[in-house]
């Protein structure tokens, strides 16, 4: 995944959430960005986690900022830049 691939919100779960993914909304999304985070806890680093800046073709699907950060494992790529 790299800045400018379409990606589509997948749903992973055994138990679908609809919350999460709302029937019938399917947006499309534009990756902005690609960000590796390191978790840390108490003791120090835990894991690195790689989120995805995405543009999401439903405004609702975005922050305040127009942006929704998303984890790498929930999106698949419909199109490559």
């Amino acid at each position: 995944m790299k800045p400018g691939d379409l990606v589509r919100f997948i749903e992973r779960r055994k138990n679908k959430n609809n919350y999460v993914l709302p029937r019938n909304e399917r947006p499309v999304g534009i990756i902005i960005s690609v960000e590796e985070k390191i978790i840390h806890n108490e003791e120090g680093p835990e894991a690195l986690m790689r989120t995805v800046i995405v543009k999401w073709s439903i405004d609702k699907w975005n922050n305040d900022a127009g942006l929704s950060e998303e984890c790498y494992t929930d999106l698949e790529i419909i199109q490559n830049i």
